[in-house]
């Protein structure tokens, strides 16, 4: 902060950002350093999960794997250290995989809201009063098969663009106003992460890898993890 402040250097990045804001709005230097540790914090562990959920779905799906490996061949090559931001948005069959890994395994299983007013849930005499807490299931909705007919198969083509999405049954960073304020910066990291894998290895199921992710229920985290882990075998493409 000292060295940008006193050579006045603008990298337009999202330090900038907040440089901006400490001389506009006050910022603080703490309320600085907690944006900023809170953008990592919540872009890091969370990218890497849906990751590793993807690949373990993947593995037990090995036709979906060839053919993400073949439109990210036939549109980014083999390097992936050349792959840029726009080559993911190239990729649409990723994209639904992405989603689809999301909708299976949000990364959280709920979002909290506060009532802003009085609200009255439709069908019952429950009125919600202002300032009232609110956890909104997105797992619950997610897996619900009025909205995604057998939930529990991994399906990325339930995001084709000729199926419409039932509004609001799909929230993996939330809706509004309020919704993830890292989102676009998730989906690149995420998407580059899934694109460099899949171009460089092949993964298949091991005797240690379940068909379903079992999730810790009693976990304390914030975020969905795995009770156990997960293990797949991966295999060096040869030539890469």
């Amino acid at each position: 902060m000292k060295l940008r402040d006193e050579n006045k250097i603008d990298r337009q990045d999202f330090f900038s950002l907040l440089l901006e804001a400490k001389d506009k709005e006050g910022l603080t230097f703490n309320e600085i350093v907690g944006q900023c540790y809170m953008s990592f914090l919540a872009g890091f562990d969370t990218s890497s999960q849906t990751i590793s959920y993807c690949i373990h779905q993947l593995a037990h799906n090995e036709d979906m794997q060839d053919k993400l490996r073949q439109e990210i061949f036939e549109n980014l090559g083999t390097d992936f250290r050349k792959y840029t931001y726009e080559d993911i948005l190239k990729l649409p069959y990723l994209d639904k995989v992405f989603h689809e890994t999301l909708r299976l395994y949000p990364v959280l299983g709920f979002l909290n809201r506060i009532c802003i007013k009085p609200y009255k849930v439709p069908g019952t005499n429950v009125v919600l009063d202002k300032g009232t807490p609110v956890l909104i299931s997105t797992l619950g909705f997610q897996h619900n098969p009025e909205y995604f007919p057998d939930p529990l198969k991994f399906d990325p083509e339930r995001f084709s663009e000729d199926k419409p999405l039932i509004p609001f049954s799909f929230q993996p960073f939330g809706k509004g106003p309020r919704s993830c304020i890292g989102m676009c910066y998730g989906k690149l990291q995420t998407k580059l992460g899934i694109a460099a894998l899949i171009s460089q290895f092949k993964f298949l199921p091991s005797p240690k890898t379940p068909r379903l992710v079992e999730l810790d229920k009693l976990a304390k985290s914030l975020v969905m993890i795995t009770k156990k882990g997960i293990v797949v075998r991966v295999l060096k493409l040869q030539g890469q």
